[in-house]
């Protein structure tokens, strides 16, 4: 219920931007030239469970269902080097998970599997594979594209260690080919090493930056965002604190 305020200062300590949040509200917020790009939001949830009851004339509307949907402010590619490069990440994501998102005879979403050949309904369908579907279709419809902003929020949810790897790949991938803005939080270091390696790999070691959180001893500032580009080693110091509690 308290009055809150979010600060993005540089390390001068110069601000570039702030929001104000009132009854869990904003309710100011500078910087609004930035929304002017929406990005596409991946919350790490089941987040295909509702496609299928999903209506847009409801109010609480979903920028990610209506791309999945195909009536969102999608762009396909129109020249050959854009259509190739979507090509190339839908053929990767398509040798994961070995099938797609389809329509039913009824006009609902399903997953069609290729290696089996089935129709599975979509809350059958393994999470893991999920977040792999939606970023297929959404590379399918033209909403990732040069500089787009997809927030995915802890993307390892529901995923093998091997999977995350796979994971971390298809998210470098989209970027080199599509150029879109990626933001990434996660709490795992083996999808945080599977983006150092392919962004290494696939030549974008230097397109990518690394921030931690850290507690402080500011009652008025309870966190820090530091950058810690070169020097992730206190990233997995944090991951693996709680092996040394055991």
């Amino acid at each position: 219920s308290s009055p809150g305020e979010i600060a993005l200062k540089a390390e001068q300590e110069t601000q570039i931007a702030w929001v104000k949040i009132a009854g869990n509200k904003v309710v100011e917020c500078s910087g609004k030239e930035i929304r002017t790009i929406q990005p596409i939001y991946i919350e790490p949830l089941h987040v295909l469970n509702g496609l299928n009851r999903y209506n847009a004339a409801v109010p609480y509307t979903s920028e990610l269902y209506d791309f999945l949907k195909g009536v969102g402010n999608s762009e396909r590619g129109k020249t050959l080097e854009e259509n190739e490069s979507r090509e190339r990440i839908l053929s990767f994501i398509s040798s994961v998970i070995h099938g797609r998102l389809a329509r039913s005879a009824f006009g609902e979403f399903v997953f069609k599997d290729d290696h089996f050949n089935e129709t599975i309904s979509l809350r059958n369908v393994a999470s893991g594979n999920k977040i792999f579907a939606v970023l297929q279709e959404l590379t399918e419809q033209g909403a990732l594209r040069e500089n787009s902003v997809l927030i995915v929020d802890e993307p390892e949810s529901n995923q093998h260690p091997q999977w995350q790897l796979k994971l971390a790949e298809a998210l470098v991938l989209i970027q080199r080919e599509l150029g879109v803005r990626i933001f990434l939080t996660t709490h795992s270091p083996y999808f945080l090493r599977g983006i150092e390696v392919y962004a290494d790999e696939y030549e974008l070691s230097g397109h990518c930056h690394y921030y931690q959180t850290q507690p402080t001893d500011d009652a008025a500032t309870l966190f820090h965002i530091q950058n810690v580009d070169g020097n992730t080693d206190s990233i997995y110091r944090a991951f693996y604190m709680p092996f040394e509690e055991l």
